[in-house]
């Protein structure tokens, strides 16, 4: 179901754009197709929590269909401190991400998934974004 209300940008560089709607409870996280540093994954996410904290949500949209795989040391520190840490700081509850087109690409992001401790964090992978935002809205 197509939203009306323009998406409002929050944060933007290489690797990512952060947006928020009007009347949705999370946030929007739509990753670019370029290849990008570590520093600017990590920016994104930085900035992530921040808009967390200052909308005070709780949830995310992560669109993944384009993103190139993320280098190893980014999915660890994104496992092992950046979600515990989000969970922890702005109560990060739950996360629908929209699967990557290449096999490679969804095994990437399968695994910072796999890496988390069992009931830290609700997340699904989902084939279309109409699916995840489904999803997203009744959590």
């Amino acid at each position: 179901m197509p939203n009306s209300i323009p998406d409002a940008c929050y944060f933007q560089n290489p690797a990512a754009t952060i947006n928020h709607v009007a009347g949705e409870d999370f946030l929007r996280l739509h990753w670019s197709a370029a290849k990008t540093s570590p520093d600017e994954l990590r920016a994104v996410y930085q900035h992530t929590l921040r808009a967390f904290t200052h909308f005070g949500y709780r949830k995310l949209l992560s669109d993944h269909s384009q993103r190139p795989p993320m280098p190893s040391e980014v999915s660890t520190w994104l496992a092992e401190e950046w979600i515990p840490r989000a969970v922890r700081e702005a109560g990060y509850s739950h996360c629908a991400v929209v699967d990557n087109s290449t096999p490679l690409g969804r095994l990437a992001a399968q695994a910072v998934g796999a890496q988390l401790p069992p009931g830290l964090l609700t997340f699904r992978y989902f084939p279309t974004l109409a699916e995840a935002l489904g999803w997203l809205r009744t959590q």
